[in-house]
């Protein structure tokens, strides 16, 4: 196993729709377009989000643990948690902006029975250490495939701004249930410089605003809540999930609680297909 590397992630994320995500992703595609900008496509993986078998602790922490396998024998592991660990808020902040803390690991032939014993020798390790030992359950997949955009705004031309877009669905692990496909944009800084952030991210609003809707939600609670909504978490489970997020909630920033309270109680409506 690999020593953890920490970081802090900047990002906001959108949801969008389908016509304009494959427009972007072709203008951004031509080589006419003149713009300096560096356009990646990126296989199609799928993440595995876990958590522990009854309680659900990292999800009511604010917490997610997923892993992705790397191909031959090697796994990348990550631990996103709220910045302050301290003092944890869940959801963007009134910019937009969701801050977390980005824990990672690279392991070699990965044990089934699921730890967070990796994260050990981290920062966050005093705040899992309750639960470190604890065998964890791999809850819900998403097959996400991305495309990826660099640039720098024109007022901070020393900046790095990565502009991804992506689409894919969540599934349980025995593919009983599929959710619909969903489209993101996500922007994110990759030197921490949070005024270049805002500018590329107000400038793309000025020209894509109506189709754009703010997610407040990272991609494993999405997927987590999607299960739970179309069945996935067994009946004698439900009612630790329902305490969980009640537990969740009350680390909620203020743009979450204004979308849970506009959206029917926080309830995601989502279009399932059971197979």
């Amino acid at each position: 196993m690999s020593k953890t590397s920490e970081g802090l992630e900047i990002e906001n994320k959108f949801l969008t729709d389908q016509s304009t995500l494959e427009e972007l992703i072709n203008f951004y595609s031509s080589p006419d377009i003149g713009l300096f900008v560096q356009m990646v496509e990126r296989d199609e993986r799928v993440n595995t989000y876990c958590d522990t078998k009854k309680k659900f602790h990292l999800y009511q922490r604010g917490m997610e643990f997923r892993t992705r396998d790397k191909g031959t024998e090697k796994t990348k592991t990550d631990l996103k948690t709220p910045r302050d660990l301290n003092k944890p808020e869940i959801g963007p902040n009134d910019d937009g902006l969701m801050y977390r803390g980005e824990f990672s690991a690279v392991q070699t032939n990965l044990n089934p029975k699921l730890s967070l014993a990796c994260f050990n020798d981290s920062s966050a390790a005093p705040f899992i250490a309750d639960i470190q030992d604890k065998t964890l359950k791999e809850w819900v997949k998403g097959s996400f495939k991305r495309w990826k955009v660099t640039f720098a705004p024109a007022a901070n031309l020393d900046s790095t701004i990565e502009m991804a877009l992506e689409r894919g669905k969540f599934f349980s692990p025995d593919s009983t249930y599929e959710s619909e496909e969903f489209f993101f944009i996500e922007f994110e800084s990759k030197d921490g410089n949070v005024p270049a952030l805002l500018q590329a991210i107000e400038k793309f609003k000025e020209i894509r605003g109506s189709a754009l809707t703010l997610s407040t939600r990272t991609k494993g609670e999405m997927g987590l809540e999607w299960l739970a909504q179309a069945g996935g978490i067994p009946v004698d489970l439900a009612n630790n999930f329902r305490a969980a997020q009640d537990t969740r909630a009350k680390y909620y920033t203020k743009l979450r609680k204004d979308e849970d309270r506009a959206k029917n109680g926080g309830q995601m409506q989502l279009n399932l297909t059971v197979t």
